[in-house]
Parts: C-alpha cells; sequence; structure tokens
C-alpha cells in the first residue's frame, strides 16, 4: 500500500498535487473520484487520474470525512419506493446499526430512474454522505459500476452486480423454497410461480428456490413473469397465472403482489384458500390483517439492514468490495391463505 506523502515528502498529498501530476484541472479529479457521471473524459485519463491517486496515497475519504466531523457523517440508502412496508424493516435494522457507529442514515427513492443519476453523482460530488446503500432494481447496474469507481463505497442491498460493486443479500433461494415445500406438503401438485421482473438477480433466486422443491418433488414447474413487486403488478399478471382452472395453488415473489393476485382470484370466482392455496415472500403487519391473514416466508430483512451498515464501515476502513450473503434462515408464517388440497369427489357414472 502506497503510504500518504507528498511528492516532496513533506506534506500528504493533495487534490492539486494528483490534478498536477496528471496534467488536469483539480476539478476533474475531484468529479473521478466522485464518480460523476456526467463527467465527459477518455477511459485513459479516468485511469490516469486513479492512477497517480494510488501512487500518491491521496485519501479524499478521509479528508472530507475530517471536515466533516464538526457536523455529523451520513450514510445514504436508497429504496424503490420508502412507501412500500416491505422495506420498513431494513430501514429499522440500517438506522439503528448506523447510530450506534455515529452516522444519520439519509433516505432516497430510486423509483425516478430519469433524476436518480443526478441525485447520485450529486451526493457524491459534495462530500454530502460517506457511502451509498442501494437497495433499488430501478437504478441501472452500469450506474452503480460507475459510482463503485470513485472513492465512497457503494454497496448493493439484496442485490449482486457484476463488477467491483460490494453486494449484500438474503437467502431468497432457501425462502423460495421453503415456501414451495409447504405448498407441496399440503399436497398441491399443481403450482405455479408468480415471480418477480425478469433479468434481476432476485428474482432469478427465487425461481431458482421454487424450481428446486418442484423437480426434488417429482413436479413440473411453471412460471409467470411479474412486472414489479406490487399490488398493481400482481394484479395484472393474475389471470395469465390462473389460467388453467387445474392449478390449486400459487407461490408470489412479493407480499404486496401477493395481495395484487388474490385480489384478481376473487374477481374470477377463485376463493383462497378454498379454491386457491396462496404463500408470498416477505412478511408485514398487513399479513396478519389481510383477509383471509396471508401465508408469508419471512426474510431476515432488519439483519439485512443492519449488515449492510457493517459492510459499509468495513469498507470505509479500507476494505475490498466483496459479496456476503447473510445466513440467517427463512422463517414459514402458516395463516389462513393456505390449507391442504381437498380433491373434487369424483362424479358418479
Amino acid at each position: 500500500m502506497s503510504s500518504r506523502r507528498s511528492t516532496d515528502g513533506t506534506r500528504p498529498p493533495t487534490l492539486r498535487d494528483v490534478a498536477a501530476r496528471v496534467g488536469v484541472d483539480p476539478s476533474v479529479v475531484s468529479r473521478v473520484l466522485n464518480a460523476d457521471p456526467t463527467l465527459k473524459i477518455t477511459d485513459a485519463t479516468r485511469e490516469r487520474v486513479l492512477a497517480v491517486v494510488q501512487q500518491l496515497g491521496y485519501r479524499p475519504n478521509a479528508l472530507a470525512r475530517g471536515l466533516r466531523m464538526a457536523t455529523t457523517s451520513a450514510l445514504g440508502l436508497v429504496l424503490p419506493e420508502v412507501s412500500n412496508p416491505v422495506y420498513g424493516p431494513i430501514v429499522v435494522g440500517a438506522e439503528r446499526r448506523a447510530a450506534e457507529a455515529g452516522y444519520v442514515l439519509i433516505l432516497g427513492s430510486g423509483s425516478d430512474a430519469a433524476t436518480t443519476e443526478a441525485s447520485f453523482a450529486r451526493l457524491l460530488h459534495e462530500g454530502r454522505v460517506d457511502a451509498l446503500l442501494v437497495a433499488s432494481a430501478t437504478v441501472e447496474d452500469e450506474l452503480l459500476r460507475t459510482l463503485s469507481r470513485g472513492a465512497a463505497p457503494v454497496i448493493a442491498v439484496n442485490r449482486r452486480i457484476a463488477g467491483a460493486v460490494g453486494s449484500i443479500v438474503v437467502d431468497d433461494a432457501a425462502g423460495a423454497h421453503l415456501a414451495t415445500r409447504h405448498l407441496i406438503e399440503l399436497g398441491h401438485r399443481r403450482i405455479v410461480h408468480v415471480s418477480g421482473p425478469p433479468a434481476m438477480d432476485t428474482t432469478a433466486r427465487r425461481q431458482a428456490g421454487y424450481e428446486a422443491a418442484m423437480t426434488e418433488a417429482g413436479l413440473s414447474p411453471r412460471i409467470v413473469a411479474g412486472r414489479g413487486w406490487d399490488a398493481t403488478s400482481g394484479h395484472a399478471v393474475a389471470a395469465q397465472a390462473l389460467r388453467e382452472r387445474a392449478t390449486t395453488a400459487l407461490f408470489v415473489a412479493n407480499i404486496m403482489a401477493a395481495i395484487g393476485v388474490i385480489r384478481a382470484a376473487r374477481e374470477r370466482g377463485r376463493r383462497v384458500p378454498e379454491d386457491l392455496s396462496v404463500v408470498a415472500l416477505h412478511d408485514s403487519p398487513v399479513a396478519e390483517f389481510f383477509e383471509p391473514p396471508l401465508t408469508t416466508v419471512q426474510l431476515p430483512l432488519e439483519a439485512l439492514g443492519r449488515a449492510s451498515v457493517e459492510l459499509v464501515l468495513e469498507r470505509l476502513g479500507g476494505g475490498a468490495p466483496r459479496d456476503v450473503l447473510l445466513a440467517d434462515p427463512p422463517r414459514l408464517l402458516v395463516r389462513g391463505s393456505t390449507r391442504p388440497l381437498v380433491e373434487a369427489p369424483a362424479r358418479r357414472r
């Protein structure tokens, strides 16, 4: 590791030292280190800036944080939508651990993809957060890779991205397997999985758990791709999921989507659980007060929030990016939306 010294060995290197060595304006160095996606320079110049930063041992994070200590340190947590109750436990866990470490947590929504990029770049460039935790699938992978090349750590929460972005996820596959096994043990054989949006690693992990449970039981998987994680999306794809009257059970990849699915099933004359058993991934207080109360698989979201801050603190302490799978197991909460399969009586001749 390079020692923290300047070109003349008498003082710590400055932003201007880096800029002079590269032959660019100091503002260019600052924008490179803060992963400003609006900066128009060649890849060769960007790589040269980062190489000189390493050679000189320039540490922008330490300097910026030292200047801010008179006020407070902050971490940014970006959610797809702050109104979704699924994300509440993540916020609680992250906020508590951040407070213990002397940080405040700034919440933001990544639902508006058009403004997200500029907002992130501004937060980092102005030094208003020491790190970003991104729990929003609406943020493009390439943007996160760009941001991760800056000085501030970027962590993907419950999402994995190929590249240098650190990540932490819960065991979605185990949760999906548990949910599907519950339906199989109740006697159901025609079980459809209403998944999340295609091409997301979260969706893929849940599909893998469902398919594994079905294959182990000698059953044929059937997957209907959802358009999102909310009730409206679940309602929109329910007709496709319920196309075959022989379907007796659904595993839905998200509790809010499951609520939309159940509403659509009722509109089509399918009673839950008499005609159709439904189990959803994630739990929320709304599950107990829904009619019927919804059977769910609870994932350790509060622990995920806490552990994500732990990972950020590790990065701020000089640790390298890494991918973490949270070991806490999922938990099945059986309520009124699932019941043993009752075969229709055979017709007399």
